[in-house]
């Protein structure tokens, strides 16, 4: 099937060349015509994009191809010139979309996905997520991939359609965060001094903010001991800063204290404890 449009293709354009050359010469006006028009539609686009506040990626992507379409349409009308019937046209478009759509299956779905993400923005550039076990900071998006950036300097390039198949955790979308310190004691430890200690550290932790309110309590009672839970709000950006902040102080401080976290410990010493006594 292929073969036998092929050859017709090439002797319409045989007889056509041989025996019109005032129409290649049209043609070829028209295909000068069509470039200077397309270029100038692509930039009339990008104009008009870029008027709306449309995402610079999707802008440029959405002018560029309505460049090709362009090209596409003026290609068309030459060869329809020349004698090439718009029904073989399109027959060889079709195909050639069709090996394309099975060759790039997944490219065409990262860029399906790429569009998925630029439109609703789940994400930013600047942004720290996580997803499917990978975290980062989001430091490029593209139409087929993003690239994310850990903390200890490492490059990630996450296909976008592994984006949009998982749940998105985004640290930073919010302007504050919760800081959760998670504590276990045993049982008999002093819990309002313990309370009392953890209040002093939030109240002089500057990156707390003074006008949310802050929880200290007991979380649960597990067969080891007790597991208190403290929290407090911090803007975003300062999070990290925060929570390290908090943990050297909460060990410093509970050991000046003499307040004792170390539950295995005790576990350890009873059960030695039981044996010496049996």
């Amino acid at each position: 099937m292929n073969t036998e449009v092929i050859n017709d293709i090439t002797a319409v354009l045989t007889t056509n060349l041989t025996n019109n050359i005032s129409t290649i010469i049209f043609a070829f006006a028209v295909l000068i015509i069509g470039v200077v028009l397309s270029k100038f539609v692509k930039k009339s686009a990008t104009k008009f994009l870029n008027k709306l506040n449309i995402d610079q990626v999707i802008s440029s992507y959405i002018s560029y191809s309505v460049y090709v379409i362009c090209i596409a349409l003026t290609l068309m009308i030459i060869l329809s010139m020349i004698g090439i019937p718009v029904d073989t046209l399109v027959s060889i478009v079709v195909i050639l979309l069709l090996s394309l759509g099975i060759a790039f299956k997944a490219t065409l779905e990262n860029v399906g996905s790429g569009f998925i993400l630029l439109f609703f923005k789940p994400f930013k550039t600047g942004d720290y997520i996580e997803s499917s076990g990978i975290e980062g900071l989001v430091s490029d998006m593209h139409l087929f991939s993003t690239t994310l950036k850990t903390f200890d300097n490492k490059t990630i390039i996450v296909p976008n359609s592994k984006l949009t198949n998982q749940s998105i955790t985004n640290y930073t979308k919010q302007e504050k965060r919760r800081v959760d310190i998670i504590l276990n004691f045993p049982y008999g430890t002093d819990m309002d001094k313990v309370k009392s200690v953890l209040e002093d550290i939030f109240n002089s932790e500057p990156h707390i903010i003074k006008d949310q309110s802050f929880l200290i309590g007991i979380r649960s009672f597990k067969e080891n001991g007790m597991e208190v839970i403290a929290t407090a709000w911090v803007s975003t950006e300062n999070y990290w800063d925060a929570f390290y902040s908090i943990t050297y102080k909460i060990e410093k401080n509970f050991r000046k204290n003499n307040i004792d976290m170390n539950i295995a410990k005790k576990i350890t010493y009873e059960k030695n404890t039981k044996k010496r006594n049996k």
